[in-house]
């Protein structure tokens, strides 16, 4: 039933696919590499 949803939703639509890394992800690298400076002093 979701799928039959889904498809109703975007039979008309145009799906754009963007091939870029989300706001949380380059937060969480920036976080990620932060913790690791800590750690070598």
């Amino acid at each position: 039933m979701t799928a039959a949803a889904i498809d109703r939703l975007v039979h008309h639509s145009v799906i754009i696919e963007m091939n870029v890394d989300s706001y949380r992800t380059k937060e969480a690298k920036k976080e990620q590499e932060g913790e690791q400076k800590n750690r070598q002093f």
